[in-house]
């Protein structure tokens, strides 16, 4: 088995030349000229969005995405409160799968993945969807835990950015869940999984967005149990990662540039002034004023008092914000097993 709605958006983008040591042990010089390419494939069931990846890799030193896609189907609706997944968003999932299936096949994408992450780990009728998943795409969707989550993040951060000289604090938050690790450039040494992803607290304060300054206050007593690595024993990290899309929104809309590696650098002075910016926009004056997507609009404020609450804890004064995060680890890790 391997793994979108029809006629949604695709966006390609350029080659990304990548530096040789992220090559994983790729290929030899013999094989970077005329020697075979190597595609491969990957879908991050996520629960406010699903993503789906096919990239390849003509030699050690270049990557290039052949089809992307972002689907707006948000496997979170409902289930962080009832502890099922909804009809209406499974028969979705298994549609985007299908199509998923068809593009693989158009491509002859033999190295594939697909994950879900915490809305289908919570749900009690997870296995329904990924039966369907199976009988109609001929996909086996993987429910992974939280610690493969952040080892596959770390994996992605890391061919993005130099995690050397010192321990990082990593942070992934994504609709369900918000992974914090202390990593360096070879390995995660510490990670915990706290319940407090963009979509589950939505659904916890439905309501409460009707008054966006309210909402910040009631949120912030949600986010008592974030804490940092332990082992830090009250030392500052070498520097905070930020993944995810909503801190890739918020750098957006700070204004933050990229530089040449696809890295920005947000400051918390940055990051405060743009949730002030957002709690005084109702959701629907974020999609107008802001251009946000209606399912970026609703969970970017929550998101971003979240990462605020991470720096603060950290004690650090800006957020590297890589531009990277699951779906790419996930290709690295099948390169890396492909490669040995």
């Amino acid at each position: 088995m391997i793994s979108g709605v029809p006629g949604s958006t695709v966006a390609t983008r350029p080659q990304m030349q990548l530096r040789a040591e992220e090559s994983g042990g790729y290929v030899g010089s013999s094989e970077s000229n005329g020697g075979p390419r190597i595609r491969i494939g990957c879908v991050d069931a996520g629960s406010n969005a699903i993503r789906f990846l096919v990239t390849e890799f003509p030699d050690a030193n270049t990557q290039i995405a052949l089809h992307e896609r972002r689907l707006p189907i948000r496997l979170g609706h409902e289930v962080f409160l009832s502890g099922r997944l909804t009809e209406a968003a499974i028969r979705a999932t298994v549609r985007a799968f299908a199509d998923f299936r068809r593009t693989l096949d158009a491509l002859q994408v033999r190295h594939f993945r697909a994950v879900a992450t915490s809305a289908v780990r919570t749900a009690e009728n997870s296995g329904d969807l990924i039966d369907r998943i199976a009988r109609d795409a001929d996909i086996q969707l993987e429910v992974i835990s939280p610690q493969e989550e952040a080892r596959l993040v770390h994996s992605a951060v890391a061919h993005r950015i130099d995690l050397a000289h010192g321990d990082w604090v990593l942070a992934d938050l994504g609709g369900g869940s918000l992974e914090i690790s202390l990593a360096n450039a070879e390995r995660i040494l510490w990670t915990e999984s706290h319940k407090i992803g963009s979509v589950r607290l939505l659904e916890v304060l439905s309501g409460a967005e009707d008054e966006p300054h309210h909402f910040a206050e009631v949120l912030e007593a949600h986010l008592d149990e974030v804490r940092m690595p332990p082992s830090l024993g009250g030392l500052s990290p070498a520097g905070l990662v930020a993944t995810g899309g909503n801190i890739e929104a918020v750098a957006r809309l700070a204004s933050v540039p990229v530089d040449a590696s696809g890295v920005q650098r947000l400051s918390t002075d940055a990051l405060r002034a743009t949730i002030s910016r957002l709690a005084d926009l109702t959701c629907q004056e974020r999609i107008e004023q802001l251009g946000l997507q209606p399912d970026r609009a609703d969970v970017v404020l929550p998101a971003a008092i979240v990462y605020q609450r991470v720096a603060t804890l950290a004690g650090v004064e800006q957020i590297v914000v890589p531009n990277t995060g699951l779906k790419d680890g996930i290709v690295w890790d099948i390169l890396r097993t492909t490669s040995t």
